[in-house]
């Protein structure tokens, strides 16, 4: 049997690596489960490196893309459309991977991914930076969106609603500095859309009860998939 590609998304403190666990350990032994964020992975060291060495310790406990844009956003002018085709080039290794594990019968469950990863340039690129993509990245946008089709991906897309979130985001000791932007539910809104447009089947799952509940929902949904 092939294996699928699951796309686990949605809102900061929504659940994601707690469902993203849930489907691997209801699939079995052959599941491959990571997470792919924006300007993450090497992105996320070559940023780091920047920061570390123009900024010292002026950026330290925050996340170094964050941190060049109030910091120095002249700088991440320049370096934004780099660090996108750094992004949009790993994508493409891990579909190219996930296409081989899928062939050997392995489902790849995936955290974030191609949709989280589109807004959040979009975001930098128009809300906070205003530059225009050159004809290369658009390219590279093109050629990651025909990889992720060829993986014929299935989206989960898991809910909760916005205090509940804050209220995890507080419990695990994250920063919450300015929850109405955080966890803002215009941001969820378009990430749905943009799962629709590029992904095309996307489930729903509602997080805001028990575990179990969540599990139920899950358990759902892999039941719909493997009658497809």
């Amino acid at each position: 049997m092939r294996g699928r590609f699951i796309i686990v998304n949605g809102p900061i403190a929504g659940g994601k690596s707690t469902i993203k666990a849930m489907i691997k350990e209801l699939l079995g032994g052959r599941a491959w489960a990571i997470t792919q964020s924006p300007f993450a992975l090497i992105t996320y060291l070559l940023t780091k490196v920047i920061t570390a060495l123009i900024l010292d310790k002026q950026c330290k406990g925050a996340y170094p893309i964050t941190c060049l844009r109030t910091k120095r956003p002249q700088l991440l002018i320049k370096l934004l459309n780099i660090l996108i085709i750094l992004d949009l080039m790993q994508s493409m290794a891990i579909a190219a991977v996930s296409k081989i594990l899928n062939i050997m019968g392995i489902d790849v469950i995936i955290e974030d991914y191609t949709p989280t990863i589109i807004l959040d340039h979009t975001l930098y690129k128009k809300l906070y930076i205003n530059i225009n993509t050159n004809k290369l990245v658009t390219n590279i946008y093109k050629i990651n969106l025909a990889a992720l089709q060829a993986l014929k991906p299935v989206g989960i897309y898991v809910n909760a609603d916005r205090d509940v979130r804050i209220r995890r985001s507080m419990a695990r000791g994250y920063r919450v500095v300015r929850p109405e932007t955080l966890h803002d539910n215009v941001r969820s809104n378009i990430l749905i859309k943009v799962m629709n447009a590029t992904i095309g089947q996307v489930y729903m799952v509602n997080n805001n009860g028990s575990l179990e509940e969540t599990r139920r929902q899950i358990i759902n949904v892999l039941t719909k998939l493997n009658e497809r």
